[in-house]
């Protein structure tokens, strides 16, 4: 269960990670 719950929380943070990326690159207009 713990487990799970790791391998999602960590799945989160990379989309959110990624996501953040992506606007960072919007916001310079690339």
């Amino acid at each position: 269960m713990i487990y799970i719950f790791s391998l999602f929380h960590w799945f989160i943070l990379n989309i959110g990670h990624e996501s953040s990326c992506v606007n960072n690159v919007a916001k310079r207009g690339i």
